[in-house]
């Protein structure tokens, strides 16, 4: 930062050729950590609806809960979780790539 100011880099050259690059590693990795715990989290759809009326609300979590732990069917519940891995490796594979590119086009 110091050197572009030195070297007259105004405010928004400064802004997206130098300190944005540079955060762009940490969003990507503080995304990632959010798609996981929202993709994995049945507490808030199960404390404000705990599935809804008939089920509308339910998400891959709480189905899995249900089944698995309310409904006594723990093979049911794993493979239900289970289903979200997939989808989840995916997202962390994207973003880690996004940030990696990221770095090295920053350097």
């Amino acid at each position: 930062v110091e050197a572009a100011i030195v070297d007259g880099a105004g405010f928004w050259r400064r802004l997206f050729k130098v300190e944005l690059p540079l955060l762009v590693p940490v969003v990507a990795v503080a995304v990632l950590f959010g798609v996981v715990y929202t993709a994995t989290d049945l507490g808030v759809v199960y404390i404000l609806t705990g599935g809804g009326p008939a089920n509308t609300t339910q998400v891959l979590p709480t189905l899995a809960f249900q089944r698995g732990v309310l409904g006594a069917d723990l093979g049911q519940g794993a493979a239900i979780a289970v289903f979200l891995l997939p989808f989840l490796i995916v997202v962390a594979v994207a973003m880690l790539r996004l940030a990696r590119r990221a770095e090295v086009g920053a350097r």
